[in-house]
């Protein structure tokens, strides 16, 4: 029974411990993407975002492992995050009509006939992190106000987002810093 493994930042580019079967695939699920998220070093990374993301197609691969709850704990270690962070769905479960992200999971499993998902579901802090709402202008602004170390970084960050991932913030950032 397949698990596959959802990816659109540095999942792809640097596996690490993530155990996998398979390479990446273009074809994952269309999901609203978008650098949102502070994390380590200031660096401006990819989540989930309903709010601000715009529709993305994914990557996936397949994991080393057969249960989804295993293939989850794997994608844990990897992200060095807490359980609440780390989605998982099967695609024996009900189809979830609430909550969007998962319902497009759902049915992107079964059209794919793979048994079941986990990603990483860290959640959008920019405001949080600099009391301000997300937008193009406050992210380019929080771009400018890292040292020069951070600042490098931070582009290679999104300079390395799988070609597909074509964000607003990304089209900023290739006109605001070229190269």
């Amino acid at each position: 029974m397949a698990i596959a493994i959802l990816g659109w930042g540095s999942l792809i580019w640097d596996r690490r411990n993530l155990q996998l079967i398979s390479d990446w695939l273009p074809d994952g699920p269309t999901l609203p993407i978008e650098f949102s998220r502070i994390s380590s070093g200031n660096r401006l990374t990819l989540v989930i975002d309903p709010a601000n993301g715009v529709p993305t197609r994914s990557c996936f691969a397949i994991s080393a492992f057969d249960i989804v709850s295993l293939a989850a704990e794997n994608l844990r270690a990897r992200e060095e995050c807490n359980s609440r962070d780390i989605g998982h769905l099967s695609a024996d479960a009900e189809r979830p009509a609430a909550d969007h992200t998962r319902a497009t999971l759902h049915d992107w499993l079964r059209a794919k006939d793979i048994a079941g998902v986990t990603w990483t579901a860290l959640p959008p802090n920019f405001p949080a992190k600099r009391q301000r709402e997300f937008s193009i202008d406050e992210a380019l602004a929080h771009l400018a106000s890292l040292s020069i170390d951070e600042m490098k970084n931070a582009l290679n960050y999104i300079r390395k987002a799988p070609a597909q991932v074509q964000t607003p913030l990304r089209a900023a950032v290739s006109v605001q810093y070229p190269g």
